[in-house]
C-alpha cells in the first residue's frame, strides 16, 4: 500500500505532463520532471518549478521515487521504457509506474513489471488545451491495472483530485475504441463547432452572437440525456425535412470546401436519426439517395 509521503517523477512535459508536474510540485511531491528541451517548457510552469527538479535524460535518474508517470506520446512509450530498463542505477522493486495513454494497455509496461514494478495505464478522461491544474478537479481517470493494485492507483488519482474508475474488461480489450469515445466527445465536437464558425464568418455573421446560445443549449440537452438512450436531436434530419436538406446541398454548390464535410455529417446524422427511430425507413432512404446523388 502506498504511504502518504510518496514522491512522483514525471516523464514528459507536454500538456498532460506539465499539468501533473505542476500539481505535484505545488504539493511538494515532485521528485523530478524529465524534459529533453528545457527551453520548450511552458513559461508559466518554468517560473514555478525548482530548476534542480528538471532532468534532461532518464539516464540521469539515480534513485526512483515511489511513483513514475509516463506522459510521453504513444509512439515514444516503448523507447522511454527501454531507457529505464537500460538504467542500471535504479531498483524497480515495488515502484509504481503508469502511463497516461488512452489507447494503449498496461501490457506495454510488462518488462518493468517483470523487474518488480507495479504497473498500470491511468488515462485522464479530460481535454488539456491549457495548463490549468483545475482541469484535474473531479476528472475521471480510466484505470487498467491488476485488481490487487487498484488501491494504490486509486490513492494517486485521488491525490490529483480525480475520480479513478477501474475500466471494464471490454474497454481494456479495446483501448483504441475506449479512447475514441474521448476523441468524439472533445476533438470532434471542437471540429464541428469550428465548421459552424467558418460558415458564420463566410456570411459575415458574429459567431459568438449566433453560435454560443445554440451550442450551450445543445450541450445542456445532450448532458441531460446522457444517462439514457434518448437523443435530443432537432432540425431537418430529426424531422426528415428533405426540402431543407436539399436547400443546404444546393447552397453548398457555391462553397465546395464545405461540401465534403457536410455530406459526411449529413450521413452520420441521418443514421443517428433513423437508428433512434426519429424517422422511418422511407424517409431515411429518400434523404440518403438525395445526399448520395450530390
Amino acid at each position: 500500500m502506498l504511504n502518504d509521503n510518496f514522491k512522483i517523477g514525471v516523464i514528459g512535459a507536454g500538456q498532460v505532463g506539465s499539468v501533473l508536474a505542476n500539481f505535484a510540485s505545488i504539493a511538494n511531491k515532485l521528485a523530478f520532471l524529465v524534459i529533453r528541451n528545457v527551453d520548450k517548457l511552458n513559461s508559466e510552469l518554468s517560473d514555478k518549478l525548482d530548476a534542480t527538479l528538471l532532468i534532461k535524460d532518464i539516464s540521469e535518474v539515480k534513485t526512483l521515487p515511489e511513483v513514475i508517470i509516463l506522459t510521453v506520446r504513444d509512439g515514444q512509450l516503448t523507447n522511454t521504457i527501454e531507457q529505464f530498463l537500460n538504467n542500471r542505477m535504479v531498483n524497480f522493486a515495488n515502484t509504481i509506474f503508469f502511463h497516461t495513454s488512452g489507447s494503449i494497455s498496461r501490457n506495454i509496461l510488462m518488462a518493468l513489471e517483470q523487474k518488480g514494478a507495479i504497473c498500470a495505464a491511468c488515462h485522464p478522461f479530460q481535454t488539456f488545451y491549457s495548463n490549468n491544474i483545475s482541469l484535474l478537479n473531479n476528472a475521471t481517470w480510466g484505470i487498467d491495472c491488476k485488481n490487487e493494485d487498484f488501491p494504490s492507483f486509486e490513492t494517486i488519482i485521488r491525490f490529483f483530485e480525480g475520480n479513478p474508475i477501474k475500466l471494464s474488461e471490454e474497454a481494456i480489450a479495446n483501448k483504441p475504441l475506449y479512447h475514441l469515445s474521448a476523441v468524439v466527445a472533445s476533438s470532434f465536437m471542437t471540429a464541428l463547432i469550428s465548421f459552424a464558425k467558418e460558415i458564420c464568418l463566410t456570411l459575415k455573421l458574429d459567431p459568438e452572437q449566433f453560435l454560443k446560445p445554440i451550442i450551450e443549449e445543445t450541450i445542456v440537452n445532450s448532458l441531460k440525456s446522457i444517462d439514457n438512450r434518448t437523443i435530443p436531436m432537432t432540425g431537418p434530419y430529426a424531422r426528415a425535412d428533405i426540402d431543407v436538406i436539399k436547400s443546404h446541398l444546393n447552397s453548398l454548390e457555391s462553397y465546395p470546401n464545405f461540401l465534403s464535410c457536410y455530406n459526411d455529417l449529413a450521413r452520420f446524422s441521418l443514421d443517428m436519426a433513423y437508428g433512434n427511430k426519429l424517422i422511418n425507413s422511407q424517409q431515411y432512404n429518400d434523404i440518403k439517395s438525395f445526399i448520395n446523388s450530390k
